[in-house]
């Protein structure tokens, strides 16, 4: 009886140690997969002067590390925009310079970026790049928001 015990025992911890391995790899895997991204653009978050538009945009990025590549979908309700980029490095007080362009100004707008650099993805890890929307109201800018982690709630994500 008291080896049966044993050889239980055994068994549940040699069933929780594979338990804990199958998780640490496939946390891996999908933590290596695609790592995510937000941000918010407001017309209170142009910098130096906040805008006066009434517009609204909300973007959600995914980088790939396997690739290099990033995309963006973005929603926003500018109605006479004429060039969306994302700019950076800068805080959100700080202006940057031209890190990509939108092809298209329409919304929904998406893109594709690849060969992103390693001093842009190190931009991108610590929140240091943002979108911004220039119209031909709102020359210096419509809308703009900083580029910010995107928390998971079920998974640990780590860049």
């Amino acid at each position: 009886m008291k080896t049966l015990a044993i050889a239980t025992v055994f068994a549940l911890l040699l069933v929780n140690a594979f338990a804990k391995c199958m998780y640490n790899v496939l946390s891996s895997i999908l933590i290596n997969f695609v790592v995510n991204f937000q941000a918010e653009l407001t017309p209170s978050a142009v910098v130096p002067t906040p805008s006066s538009s009434t517009s609204i945009g909300l973007a959600e990025l995914d980088f790939f590390p396997s690739s290099d590549t990033l995309s963006v979908y973005l929603l926003h309700d500018v109605p006479d925009a004429f060039v969306i980029q994302i700019l950076g490095p800068s805080t959100e007080t700080q202006t940057g310079p031209i890190v990509f362009t939108f092809p298209s100004t329409a919304s929904p707008a998406s893109a594709i970026f690849t060969n992103i650099s390693t001093d842009v993805q190190d931009q991108l890890k610590n929140n240091m790049l943002y979108i911004q929307i220039f119209s031909n109201s709102f020359p210096s800018g419509a809308i703009r928001g900083q580029i910010m982690s995107f928390t998971c709630p079920l998974l640990p994500c780590m860049y």
